[in-house]
């Protein structure tokens, strides 16, 4: 007689599944936070990266000249220009995929 009202079969499983859900959406909130990093980077400087870390050079003076001609291709750019602009005035760079 004094028991209290049973849960709703639904709400039973929402309260089990709750904590997994807030690890989830914390989650899913640092993925979207870094996605954005990530799209705020220099294209181009941001794939060249990506390309010679899949390339695996075999030496160490492979991955040099691959770093060095990177850099060349990279000093041309407009998001070069922009991120070298940014810093000397101290504000954040805005690429605009270069």
């Amino acid at each position: 007689v004094l028991a209290p009202p049973a849960l709703p079969q639904p709400l039973c499983l929402l309260l089990e599944l709750l904590p997994d859900l807030v690890v989830l959406a914390h989650e899913v909130r640092l993925a979207l936070e870094r996605a954005r990093e990530l799209a705020a980077m220099p294209a181009l400087a941001f794939a060249l990266a990506k390309q010679q870390i899949g390339l695996a050079p075999a030496s160490l003076e492979a991955a040099l000249e691959m770093e060095a001609l990177g850099q060349a291709s990279n000093f041309t750019t407009a998001d070069f220009a922009e991120g070298r602009a940014a810093f000397r005035e101290k504000r954040a760079p805005d690429f605009r995929r270069s």
